[in-house]
């Protein structure tokens, strides 16, 4: 059975027992790790893209572990680091403007949001920039080997640009 700690005195982080995901604090009191949060005021969970061995170990609201790391149910996608929610791909929409993410969505002549063009759908919830597209300073691009640089998706150091969707490794 566990044992609450959240918020008990301590020495060091041992005395905390989850050290996956608590730590002693300076004030010798038992605290969530960064990139965590409280779950049921007894332990602490991983945020999204965090480790995880078990669904009960993420805290972001609509999470589940995927791979070992706390990712949105499926069909939901992300709008921080704590909190999955419904994504708009697919559904109905008059202009651009009912598909809520209008950087990377569009309205479609059927009247459905879908991908810009140059972007690509990722886990039926999202769309992500090709290279050489717009991206936000900390989000994903959707090439293997890329990222956002100077608000644009490029290859990684050490990898060139192949096509608008993929990096090779440079000799």
């Amino acid at each position: 059975m566990f044992v609450e700690l959240l918020g008990t005195t301590c020495s060091n982080d041992d005395d905390c027992k989850d050290l996956l995901h608590m730590k002693c604090s300076e004030n010798k009191i038992c605290t969530c790790r960064p990139h965590h949060v409280i779950k049921n005021n007894a332990t602490c969970a991983s945020l999204l893209g965090g480790y995880c061995q078990h669904d009960e170990q993420c805290g972001a609201d609509n999470s589940v572990c995927i791979d070992n790391k706390c990712q949105c149910k499926a069909h939901l996608k992300s709008i921080s680091i704590d909190k999955c929610v419904p994504t708009k791909l697919g559904k109905f929409c008059l202009d651009i403007l009912d598909c809520e993410d209008v950087l990377h969505l569009s309205c479609s002549d059927n009247h459905q949001c879908e991908c810009k063009k140059n972007h690509i759908i990722v886990n039926n919830s999202t769309c992500l920039p090709l290279l050489d597209e717009y991206c936000w300073f900390y989000e994903k691009c959707a090439p293997e080997n890329s990222v956002c640089s100077f608000n644009t998706c490029q290859c990684k150091p050490n990898y060139l640009q192949r096509s608008n969707n993929q990096c090779i490794p440079s000799n």
